[in-house]
Protein backbone atom coordinates (compact mmCIF):
# COMPACT_ATOMS: atom_id res chain seq x y z
CA UNK A 1 0.00 0.00 0.00
CA UNK A 2 1.29 3.15 -1.10
CA UNK A 3 2.19 6.12 1.11
CA UNK A 4 -0.50 8.59 2.51
CA UNK A 5 0.09 12.34 0.47
CA UNK A 6 -0.71 15.46 1.80
CA UNK A 7 -2.69 18.47 0.26
CA UNK A 8 1.25 20.09 0.01
CA UNK A 9 2.57 17.24 -1.30
CA UNK A 10 0.28 17.01 -4.29
CA UNK A 11 0.60 20.31 -4.71
CA UNK A 12 4.16 20.45 -4.84
CA UNK A 13 4.01 17.12 -7.09
CA UNK A 14 4.50 17.48 -11.16
CA UNK A 15 1.95 16.45 -13.74
CA UNK A 16 3.83 12.89 -14.67
CA UNK A 17 3.75 12.04 -10.73
CA UNK A 18 -0.15 12.94 -10.43
CA UNK A 19 -0.88 10.77 -13.65
CA UNK A 20 0.97 8.23 -11.86
CA UNK A 21 -0.57 8.04 -9.03
CA UNK A 22 -4.28 7.90 -10.63
CA UNK A 23 -2.97 4.89 -12.60
CA UNK A 24 -1.89 3.58 -9.64
CA UNK A 25 -5.05 3.91 -7.35
CA UNK A 26 -7.05 2.74 -10.82
CA UNK A 27 -4.87 -0.71 -10.46
CA UNK A 28 -5.69 -0.94 -6.30
CA UNK A 29 -9.56 -0.24 -7.64
CA UNK A 30 -9.16 -2.80 -9.86
CA UNK A 31 -7.92 -5.05 -8.13
CA UNK A 32 -10.28 -4.65 -4.96
CA UNK A 33 -13.40 -4.68 -6.99
CA UNK A 34 -12.09 -8.10 -8.35
CA UNK A 35 -11.60 -9.57 -5.04
CA UNK A 36 -15.31 -8.65 -3.82
CA UNK A 37 -16.68 -10.50 -6.47
CA UNK A 38 -14.54 -13.68 -5.85
CA UNK A 39 -16.16 -13.38 -2.08
CA UNK A 40 -19.35 -12.46 -3.19
CA UNK A 41 -19.18 -15.75 -5.22
CA UNK A 42 -17.74 -17.24 -1.96
CA UNK A 43 -20.44 -16.17 -0.35
CA UNK A 44 -23.02 -17.76 -2.32
CA UNK A 45 -21.63 -21.12 -2.71
CA UNK A 46 -21.35 -21.29 1.04
CA UNK A 47 -24.74 -20.28 1.43
CA UNK A 48 -26.02 -23.10 -1.63
CA UNK A 49 -24.04 -25.74 0.27
CA UNK A 50 -25.59 -24.87 3.67
CA UNK A 51 -29.43 -24.30 2.65
CA UNK A 52 -29.40 -25.76 -0.70
CA UNK A 53 -31.86 -28.83 -1.73
CA UNK A 54 -28.98 -31.39 -0.18
CA UNK A 55 -29.22 -30.00 3.20
CA UNK A 56 -33.17 -31.02 2.93
CA UNK A 57 -31.61 -35.34 3.06
CA UNK A 58 -29.25 -35.08 5.57
CA UNK A 59 -29.86 -37.34 8.48
CA UNK A 60 -28.84 -34.75 11.04
CA UNK A 61 -27.33 -31.34 11.11
CA UNK A 62 -24.56 -31.02 13.62
CA UNK A 63 -25.42 -28.81 16.64
CA UNK A 64 -29.07 -29.12 15.71
CA UNK A 65 -32.39 -31.14 17.07
CA UNK A 66 -33.94 -32.94 14.71
CA UNK A 67 -38.07 -32.44 14.36
CA UNK A 68 -39.59 -34.87 12.13
CA UNK A 69 -37.56 -38.04 13.45
CA UNK A 70 -38.04 -37.74 16.88
CA UNK A 71 -40.16 -40.33 16.68
CA UNK A 72 -38.47 -42.73 15.27
CA UNK A 73 -35.13 -42.47 17.25
CA UNK A 74 -37.19 -42.44 20.80
CA UNK A 75 -39.23 -45.51 19.95
CA UNK A 76 -38.66 -48.91 21.85
CA UNK A 77 -38.99 -51.76 18.52
CA UNK A 78 -38.93 -54.01 21.49
CA UNK A 79 -42.24 -53.27 22.51
CA UNK A 80 -45.32 -54.74 20.57
CA UNK A 81 -47.44 -52.16 18.97
CA UNK A 82 -50.93 -51.88 20.62
CA UNK A 83 -54.33 -53.01 18.55
CA UNK A 84 -55.86 -50.32 17.33
CA UNK A 85 -59.30 -50.97 18.92
CA UNK A 86 -57.29 -49.21 22.19
CA UNK A 87 -55.44 -46.19 20.09
CA UNK A 88 -58.58 -45.42 18.33
CA UNK A 89 -61.54 -43.83 20.01
CA UNK A 90 -64.83 -46.06 19.54
CA UNK A 91 -67.37 -44.34 17.60
CA UNK A 92 -69.70 -41.74 19.16
CA UNK A 93 -73.23 -43.35 19.92
CA UNK A 94 -76.07 -41.27 18.23
CA UNK A 95 -79.28 -39.99 19.54
CA UNK A 96 -81.62 -42.04 19.94
CA UNK A 97 -85.25 -41.36 17.65
CA UNK A 98 -87.45 -39.37 19.22
CA UNK A 99 -84.77 -38.37 21.75
CA UNK A 100 -85.92 -34.52 21.49
CA UNK A 101 -89.84 -35.62 21.96
CA UNK A 102 -88.39 -37.51 25.23
CA UNK A 103 -86.43 -34.67 26.69
CA UNK A 104 -89.59 -31.91 26.03
CA UNK A 105 -92.42 -34.01 27.10
CA UNK A 106 -92.41 -32.38 30.97
CA UNK A 107 -92.53 -28.93 29.35
CA UNK A 108 -95.76 -27.24 29.19
CA UNK A 109 -97.52 -27.07 25.31
CA UNK A 110 -98.88 -23.83 23.59
CA UNK A 111 -100.72 -24.91 20.40
CA UNK A 112 -101.25 -21.72 18.61
CA UNK A 113 -103.83 -21.45 15.79
CA UNK A 114 -102.85 -22.01 12.36
CA UNK A 115 -103.29 -18.74 10.11
CA UNK A 116 -104.97 -19.31 7.03
CA UNK A 117 -105.64 -16.66 4.21
CA UNK A 118 -108.43 -16.50 1.90
CA UNK A 119 -107.76 -17.34 -2.13
CA UNK A 120 -109.26 -14.07 -2.64
CA UNK A 121 -106.75 -12.40 -0.54
CA UNK A 122 -103.87 -14.09 -2.18
CA UNK A 123 -104.67 -13.94 -6.04
CA UNK A 124 -105.24 -10.04 -5.17
CA UNK A 125 -102.04 -9.56 -3.16
CA UNK A 126 -99.79 -11.84 -6.08
CA UNK A 127 -102.15 -11.87 -8.91
CA UNK A 128 -103.79 -15.66 -10.24
CA UNK A 129 -101.72 -18.65 -10.21
CA UNK A 130 -98.61 -16.92 -8.93
CA UNK A 131 -98.42 -18.73 -5.22
CA UNK A 132 -99.01 -21.94 -3.82
CA UNK A 133 -99.62 -23.11 -0.56
CA UNK A 134 -97.34 -25.23 1.32
CA UNK A 135 -97.85 -28.24 3.53
CA UNK A 136 -98.57 -27.57 7.00
CA UNK A 137 -95.74 -28.41 9.25
CA UNK A 138 -95.92 -28.94 13.16
CA UNK A 139 -92.81 -28.09 15.12
CA UNK A 140 -91.87 -27.58 18.80
CA UNK A 141 -89.80 -25.04 19.58
CA UNK A 142 -88.51 -24.40 23.56
CA UNK A 143 -89.42 -20.93 24.72
CA UNK A 144 -86.84 -19.27 27.56
CA UNK A 145 -88.22 -16.58 29.76
CA UNK A 146 -85.50 -15.04 31.77
CA UNK A 147 -87.10 -14.87 35.01
CA UNK A 148 -88.09 -11.02 35.96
Amino acid sequence: MADRHTLEELNNCSREELITIVFMMQGQLVTLNENIERLIEQVRIANSYRFGIHAETLDSIDGQLSFFDEAESCCDLSVPEPAAEKVLPSRRNHKKKRQREMNLKDFPEEILPPYQVSTEELDTFYGAGNWRRMKDETYKRLRHEPES
